[in-house]
């Protein structure tokens, strides 16, 4: 299931720009579900990919 959430963080992300490879590496490899939907709502909330990385 973390695999599941972390795709669509990064499908959300993606709409905004290309994501960085070291953070598609954290967000794939975060195993808490809590920090993974910590993320998936910040993806939605975001105008940029860096705005996700200067909040994550």
């Amino acid at each position: 299931m973390a695999k599941g959430k972390a795709g669509c963080i990064l499908e959300t992300l993606s709409d905004h720009g290309k994501v960085p490879l070291g953070i598609q590496e954290q967000i794939l490899h975060q195993t808490s579900f809590f920090q993974l939907d910590r993320w998936f709502l910040l993806a939605r909330q975001v105008r940029s990919v860096e705005e996700f990385i200067n909040r994550m």
